[in-house]
């Protein structure tokens, strides 16, 4: 299991992943060998369009590999597609491609100058960042795949460095985009030291209403 997470911030929207893939190789004779794969993106830019997908969970949308399915999707949607859609098309397609297995995506960007980040957890997709009372844009954190390790970080206010500056999840809504990233990749990097199914190196970008920028990739 992998570990994603997307902030939307004031400034922008950061977007990051750890990089372990883990694989079940079978006998014949019935056992069952688990191995990690390191080095493996689970973050992406939608074809050449700044939109950020980040995708946990099986590694396959029937036999294409996600990168190669995400290619294809990108060429037979409309490229002025929104994120809705798009979200909307990974749920049926996996829907139908993907029996049984555990699918996590997160797809953001920006439309009509606001962000938009939509989350696909089995079949369903939500607006994370839609304030439902006001029905506006909003500050919001995602979390995906193994996250027990995110929720107890959370859950005390554990304080992490991020550069010199100690911080905890309640400061969040005040990060600049450096700090967010910074954060981020400071808890991905405890989940891989704590968990076996999460690795480095992380991966990480920022959309702004300007575009968007690899962090590391």
């Amino acid at each position: 299991m992998s570990v994603i997470v997307t902030f939307c911030l004031y400034d922008g929207i950061v977007m990051a992943a750890d990089s372990r893939t883990t694989l079940t190789k079978t006998y014949p004779d019935g056992r069952q060998e688990v191995l990690h794969k390191d080095g493996i993106k689970k973050i992406f830019q939608f074809g050449y369009r700044d939109i950020g997908i980040l995708w946990c969970g099986n590694a396959q949308v029937g036999d294409e590999d996600v990168p190669d399915y995400l290619n294809g999707l990108f060429n037979r949607l409309n490229k002025t597609a929104t994120i809705k859609e798009i979200a909307e098309t990974i749920k049926d397609e996996c829907n139908e491609r993907v029996q049984g297995e555990t699918i996590r995506c997160h797809i953001a960007g920006y439309e009509n100058g606001f962000q938009c980040l939509y989350q696909v957890v089995d079949g369903v997709v939500t607006h994370k960042n839609m304030n439902p009372e006001l029905g506006v844009p909003t500050i919001c954190v995602v979390w995906d795949g193994q996250r027990d390790i995110s929720k107890n970080i959370i859950r005390y206010k554990e304080r992490l460095d991020i550069g010199g500056k100690m911080v905890d999840e309640s400061e969040v809504p005040h990060f600049t985009l450096d700090e967010g990233v910074r954060f981020a990749e400071a808890m991905l990097k405890r989940s891989c030291e704590e968990r076996e199914e999460c690795g480095e190196p992380i991966y990480s970008l920022l959309i702004t209403g300007e575009g968007l920028q690899w962090i590391h990739k």
